[in-house]
This record gives C-alpha cells, sequence and structure tokens, in this order.
C-alpha cells in the first residue's frame, strides 16, 4: 500500500502535462516540487461494474508502482487512467506500468 505523501491529492489538476497512451492505460505526467513521487490510479464504472473489480486493479497497479519506482521517479506527480483493456495477465500488465513510467521520466 502507497504512503499516504506518496498519493496524488484530488485537489491537483492534469490539464498541463505530458500524456502517454498504451495499450493498458493513460500516464499523464507532472513535475512537482518535492523531492518524492506521487500517484494515483483512476478506475472507472465503464471498465468494472463492481467496486471489487475495480479496486483490485488499483491494488494491483499500485503494488507495481510501489516495488519498482517509488524511489527512482521523484519528483514527478503520474497519472494512471487504466482502459478497458486489461484483461492480460498481470505481470504484462506490471511490466508495461514500469517500463513506460521509465521511458518517459
Amino acid at each position: 500500500m502507497l504512503a499516504l505523501k506518496n498519493r496524488v491529492p484530488s485537489s491537483i489538476t492534469f490539464r498541463k502535462c505530458k500524456i502517454i497512451r498504451t495499450k493498458h492505460f493513460i500516464l499523464k505526467i507532472k513535475p512537482n516540487d518535492l523531492d518524492y513521487p506521487r500517484f494515483a490510479v483512476v478506475v472507472s464504472k465503464k471498465i468494472a461494474k463492481k467496486a471489487v473489480e475495480r479496486n483490485s486493479v488499483k491494488r494491483l497497479v499500485r503494488d507495481c508502482l510501489q516495488k519498482n519506482l517509488l524511489h527512482k521517479a521523484s519528483g514527478y506527480d503520474m497519472l494512471y487512467v487504466i482502459k478497458k483493456e486489461i484483461t492480460d495477465s498481470k505481470e504484462q500488465i506490471c511490466e508495461e506500468v514500469i517500463k513506460t513510467a521509465r521511458i518517459n521520466i
């Protein structure tokens, strides 16, 4: 579970930011003035109707972020908007999350 300091507050907007689109998600990256990264994950009801399913997808992405990017992506706010095509294996999704963020930071 990500610490509260590593979560993007809801007051932050991602209007002027770098946008990366992949098969599984849209990643919005915005620099911040902090020495640690902050992350947010959004899964809409169009993706999964049940809250249990949405929360499991969020947990999967957050777990990948915590294990691999927490100390390497300092100084950025990142918003992951999950797309419908999230039916691949967990390992593939985790690899794509990490690879995309590393390349674009």
